[in-house]
C-alpha cells in the first residue's frame, strides 16, 4: 500500500532490489507478487535488481533455477567443506521471474558477477527480459557510455558461472557472509542497538545519530576518531537519514572490531550531541 500510494500518473519505472542494499532484507514471494500486481495495475516497467540472489543467509522464500538440493540456505557449509557439498547447499533468493500473472513484456532482471563471485572490478553484468525494444535500447546506452565489455573480463565471467570450483568458492563465501553477520549481530545486541537481522546481501543498517546529528559528519569523524568507514544512510534517501550502512566485507575479526569500535562512538555521540557541531 505504502509503494502504491506513492505512485503516479508520472510513473514509469518500479526498481526493487532484493536483498538488499543497504538493509540486507529479503523479498518474499507474496511481496513480490504485491510489487508485481501494482506494476500490471499501473502498467508500469518493473525492474528487479538481483545481483545479490546468491548470498542468502535464511530460510527466507527462495528459488530452485540453480537446480539444487538439501534443506535450508547454506545449511551446513563450512570453509572446510568439500565443493561437491556446498555446491548442494546453494540456494537463491526469489525472483521476481517467479511470479505467476508476471508480464514478462514489461518486466528485466539484472544480475552479474560482481558480488556473488567477488568480481566487482571485472563490471561484468546482464539484464533478461523478453521485451525487445527495450533490449535492443541498452546496447546503444552501452556504447554510448563504455563502448563495450572487454575480452577479459567477460573470460573471467564465463569461467566463475562455469567453472564447479568457483561456484563452491562463492557458496562457501555466502556462508562466510552469514558469521560475519551473526557476529555483527550480536555485538549491536550487546550495546543494546540491534534493531533488525538481515537475511541476504552483506549490508546491515545501524541507527547511529540523534536528530541534531548529521550521519554524513558522523560518519567522517568516526573513521578520523576510530578509524572505521561506514556510509551515511542518507545516501541512500531521507529514509535512511541518522542511519549508517556497515559493510560486512572484511574479516570476520575486523567486523567485530569495527562493529564494537562503532557501537562505543554511537554511545559517546549521544552523550555529547549537543557538542557535537555540523
Amino acid at each position: 500500500q505504502k509503494v502504491a500510494s506513492l505512485c503516479s500518473p508520472k510513473t514509469k519505472v518500479l526498481l526493487i532490489c532484493s536483498p538488499s542494499n543497504p538493509t540486507g532484507s529479503v523479498l518474499t514471494e507474496s511481496e513480490l507478487e504485491a510489487l508485481a500486481a501494482i506494476a500490471h495495475e499501473r502498467n508500469l516497467v518493473i525492474i528487479s535488481d538481483e545481483i545479490y540472489s546468491r548470498v542468502l543467509h535464511d530460510d527466507v522464500d527462495s528459488n530452485d533455477y540453480d537446480q539444487v538440493e538439501g534443506e535450508g540456505a547454506l545449511s551446513d557449509c563450512s570453509p572446510d567443506s568439500s565443493p561437491e557439498h556446498c555446491r548442494s547447499q546453494q540456494k537463491r533468493s526469489a525472483s521476481l521471474l517467479q511470479v505467476p500473472f508476471l508480464d514478462k513484456s514489461r518486466a528485466v532482471v539484472v544480475d552479474g558477477v560482481s558480488k556473488a563471485y567477488a568480481m566487482t572490478g571485472f563490471r561484468v553484468g546482464w539484464i533478461v527480459t523478453p521485451n525487445r525494444a527495450l533490449a535492443a535500447a541498452m546496447p546503444k546506452v552501452l556504447e554510448a557510455s563504455v563502448s563495450c565489455g572487454v575480452p577479459f573480463a567477460q573470460a573471467g565471467a564465463l569461467a566463475a558461472l562455469t567453472d564447479p570450483a568457483s561456484r563452491a568458492a562463492s557458496v562457501k563465501m555466502a556462508h562466510e557472509y552469514r558469521r560475519r553477520r551473526d557476529v555483527a549481530v550480536a555485538v549491536l545486541k550487546e550495546f543494546g542497538l540491534h534493531a533488525y537481522t538481515p537475511s541476504g546481501a552483506f549490508y546491515i543498517l545501524v541507527k547511529a545519530c540523534p536528530a541534531e546529528v548529521d550521519d554524513l559528519e558522523f560518519c567522517k569523524r568516526m573513521l578520523v576518531d576510530e578509524g572505521v568507514a561506514v556510509s551515511p544512510g542518507s545516501a541512500f534517501g531521507d529514509v535512511a537519514r541518522g542511519y549508517v550502512r556497515v559493510s560486512l566485507a572484511s574479516e570476520i575479526s575486523d567486523v567485530e572490531e569495527g562493529m564494537r569500535r562503532l557501537c562505543r562512538y554511537v554511545e559517546r555521540t549521544k552523550a555529547n550531541a549537543t557538542g557535537f557541531s555540523t
